[in-house]
């Protein structure tokens, strides 16, 4: 949507022969959620294409402030963070704090010494809930739950399909059932670790 800028009946066509029957649901769906607004039969992207690299975070921020209703910001700078000071989303749930890491590349674009940042930034924020979320259906096991077991030193089991935690409250997320869905499950997972 955001490279080709419209999207007509000729364009929705060819998504639904490549894609299946969905591409109206997610059509609309997207529409819903503002990123794009349909005039005239027509679909018009609303961001440029160089809003791509950050529209992963916005749609879960988006997700968790709207249908969680969790107070939410995204790509949030602090300073004095080594190797990049940046988190990607956090969240309030009451007093607690969720910060979540988005990636939206296969695993093994995913390279350890990135992974080994993260778990520091997060060991720098101490956040009570973290969640890696990776916009995958591909197997995160090899290239990220292993790599993070070296950095953690401790084991990820498996909660369900695209869920897995380390700790009460540490989780790694794919898109394997629903990405939204399953960020909500290890929320709630943490959230009852908490109390």
């Amino acid at each position: 949507m955001l490279f080709l800028k419209t999207v007509d009946k000729k364009h929705i066509d060819l998504l639904i022969k490549k894609w299946g029957t969905g591409v109206p649901d997610y059509l609309l769906f997207m529409e819903r959620l503002g990123i794009i607004t349909k005039k005239n039969r027509v679909y018009i992207a609303n961001f440029p294409i160089s809003f791509i690299g950050n529209l992963l975070e916005w749609l879960i921020g988006k997700f968790l402030s709207e249908e969680l209703h969790l107070e939410t910001l995204i790509n949030v700078r602090l300073k004095g963070f080594e190797n990049g000071g940046d988190i990607d989303i956090i969240s309030r749930i009451e007093t607690k704090l969720v910060m979540i890491e988005c990636k939206e590349s296969p695993p093994n674009n995913v390279p350890f010494t990135e992974l080994k940042h993260i778990c520091e930034r997060v060991n720098t924020f101490k956040p009570d809930i973290f969640i890696f979320a990776i916009d995958t259906t591909l197997s995160i096991k090899r290239n990220i739950t292993d790599n993070l077991e070296k950095i953690c030193k401790t084991n990820f089991i498996k909660l369900r399909e695209g869920v897995y935690k380390n700790s009460a409250t540490f989780f790694v997320v794919s898109s394997k059932r629903d990405l939204l869905q399953n960020i909500s499950f290890a929320i709630i997972e943490g959230t009852n670790e908490l109390r």
